[in-house]
């Protein structure tokens, strides 16, 4: 199973990449964790189905560069056993 995780997106209000979501096929569970330039949680899920709209605290985020983290596992057979827990770290851009 493989994950894909967007390097850029646009929470403008047009329904087109509004949401920064990692995606996948079988995701077990996931952890997705976004700061700014300073360190700052500003955003938290735990649902696959879930992802950022570029807010915090009910207002839009500047246009810049965000660190997330990802904590995910995969489900490994048709019966629901869940795989190892993975990490991955990047950068995502908000356009606006």
């Amino acid at each position: 199973a493989t994950i894909f995780i967007p390097n850029t997106f646009t929470p403008n209000g047009d329904d087109i990449n509004d949401i920064f979501l990692p995606l996948g096929k079988s995701i077990a569970t996931m952890q997705l964790l976004v700061f700014d330039r300073w360190g700052e949680q500003i955003f938290a899920s735990d649902d696959p189905e879930m992802g950022w709209d570029g807010t915090y605290k009910g207002e839009f985020v500047k246009n810049d560069m965000y660190i997330w983290r990802l904590q995910y596992s995969f489900y490994t057979d048709k019966d629901g056993t869940i795989g190892p827990k993975q990490n991955q770290v990047g950068n995502i851009q908000v356009l606006r």
